[in-house]
């Protein structure tokens, strides 16, 4: 087993998506061989992206190894047994946000190649994901904490 831990600490990001959490979906095919993704999926993208490029920059984008800890915050049903959101999982929750994290660049046009966060999500070595109901008035979103560390053993 390898075990990942942080030796020193070189900076913190984070970064919340005010927008009620999607989970990532395969593409559809249509008869014709087009693929395409669900209108939900899509939407979810476009505006989690554009909100990145409007409110974070690359001030501290970095191509090392990072640690990723996620918290979703789902919309809590009508009515429901469970004390728990069991739409979605976990993973599919998680990766809709860092592809759209990929994709956002600061200046829109991507020309610089900088990015908001990392230059590619493979630089992830380590993930957690909690998903979770909201708390009195807190309202669905996605909760992002991007750690750079320097060395993986």
């Amino acid at each position: 087993m390898t075990l990942v831990k942080a030796l020193m600490t070189r900076n913190t990001k984070v970064i919340v998506l005010p927008l009620e959490p999607v989970p990532a979906t395969r593409p559809r095919v249509t008869g014709r061989g087009i693929a395409y993704y669900p209108k939900r999926h899509s939407d979810y993208k476009k505006a989690a992206i554009k909100h990145l490029e409007k409110h974070y920059d690359t001030n501290d984008q970095f191509d090392g190894p990072c640690e990723v800890q996620m918290t979703v915050v789902c919309p809590r049903p009508k009515a429901g047994k469970y004390s728990y959101p069991i739409r979605g999982d976990v993973d599919n929750l998680a990766k809709l946000p860092l592809d759209c994290l990929s994709s956002a660049r600061p200046d829109g046009d991507g020309k610089d190649g900088r990015r908001i966060a990392w230059l590619d999500d493979r630089q992830i070595v380590k993930l957690g994901i909690v998903k979770r109901y909201p708390v009195d008035d807190e309202e669905p979103c996605t909760h992002i904490r991007i750690t750079w560390i320097t060395e993986v053993t």
